[in-house]
């Protein structure tokens, strides 16, 4: 739902009408932390569910030095040469279309990207979940052991990250939920704030 205005304070309000009556929430988390599981539960219970990783040409590395998107891989676990010249990021005209399909039913999307401060006011509210390293490793190892090397830049990144994550959801207003419980408490826990 989109307006069209003439004026600097028609479009003004008519944007805060428009996040107002939309329901789009954020779920996000390091890797590991556990947001597909969660989805899959909301999504079982009737909710729809966007994956952010795998919609279609939404999300993609992207060279920091070009801002062209990569458009190849390479063999994992990623160097660290890779992972400092790269950022994970969401495209942001596909992004602007499919929270323009968001009406007054909720819509979760799960997932994260380096650019997604930029859409924190399209959303309802916005959940972060977080868990200790140990479990996040375990959890990351188990799922793709090529991928999340011990020692690896790109792991290294994601602890890094993981540690100051709670921090970043509190300083910009998410609410916080522990992750380590079980999908379906945490799926509770989230709908209580819709």
């Amino acid at each position: 739902m989109w307006y069209y205005s003439t004026s600097e304070f028609d479009s003004q309000y008519l944007l805060c009408y428009y996040i107002s009556i939309m329901s789009a929430f954020h779920l996000a988390g390091p890797s590991g932390s556990g947001k597909s599981t969660v989805g899959s539960v909301l999504q079982a219970q009737g909710f729809r569910v966007i994956e952010t990783d795998f919609e279609q040409g939404l999300s993609g590395w992207f060279d920091n030095a070009t801002g062209l998107g990569a458009t190849e891989n390479p063999p994992q676990p990623y160097t660290k040469e890779w992972v400092t010249s790269h950022s994970w990021l969401w495209n942001q005209a596909i992004m602007n279309t499919l929270l323009s399909t968001v009406g007054t039913d909720p819509v979760f999307f799960c997932g994260g990207a380096y650019n997604e401060k930029a859409f924190y006011g399209a959303f309802k509210n916005r959940f972060g979940l977080y868990v200790d390293n140990s479990t996040l490793i375990e959890r990351l190892q188990q799922r793709e052991p090529e991928r999340w090397v011990e020692g690896s830049a790109e792991l290294e990144r994601v602890i890094v990250w993981n540690e100051k994550f709670k921090a970043y959801c509190i300083a910009t207003g998410a609410v916080v939920i522990d992750s380590s419980l079980s999908p379906n408490m945490v799926a509770n826990a989230i709908l209580q704030h819709i």
